[in-house]
């Protein structure tokens, strides 16, 4: 048996051990739909990255299916005109607390805001995973 990467598309189920008080950490479990499969991979972290105009500060891909968790609470109480405007570097980045990745009133984590905030993504998005063949 050998390891390789799978294409799949995935979104945020739920937070690892339903909670998301993680200490420094934010940790999910996310959902996985293969070909002729599907899972869920436990205690995942978003992928962060530098970010150049805010030396030292962590970000979520600008572009990417996470872009909406960047600042996720000053998205929702926003309406969508002034986030357009809203300068980048008075963003939290990935700072945002774990708990407000979740919308309680949309019930949606911040990966799926889309059909609510047309600047936002929506579910499911692609993926890959490591998986076992013969």
């Amino acid at each position: 048996a050998t390891l390789q990467y799978a294409k799949g598309i995935c979104n945020l189920a739920w937070y690892t051990n339903l909670s998301c008080q993680h200490q420094n950490s934010c940790f999910f479990d996310v959902s996985v739909l293969l070909e002729q499969e599907s899972f869920e991979v436990l205690g995942w972290q978003l992928p962060v990255e530098d970010w150049r105009e805010n030396p030292g500060k962590k970000r979520f891909d600008p572009e990417g299916p996470f872009r909406c968790c960047n600042n996720a609470i000053e998205i929702l109480k926003q309406n969508e005109a002034s986030m357009e405007t809203e300068k980048q570097s008075d963003l939290l980045g990935s700072a945002s607390s774990c708990c407000s990745l979740f919308d309680n009133e949309l019930f949606l984590f911040c990966d799926n805001w889309g059909p609510h905030l047309s600047h936002c993504p929506k579910t499911p998005w692609d993926c890959r995973v490591i998986v076992q063949s013969d």
